[in-house]
């Protein structure tokens, strides 16, 4: 359950990360404005 994980950790950090199928890639954004720091 890699995929998963990463999006779970990237909503934790603040990316949003989409899969595309069609091109087997990841779409990796930033946007700090939605970042959650448990501290």
């Amino acid at each position: 359950r890699e995929n998963t994980q990463m999006q779970q950790l990237g909503k934790k950090c603040g990316f949003a990360l989409k899969y595309k199928r069609e091109e087997g890639t990841y779409d990796l954004t930033i946007d700090l404005s939605r970042a959650q720091f448990d501290e």
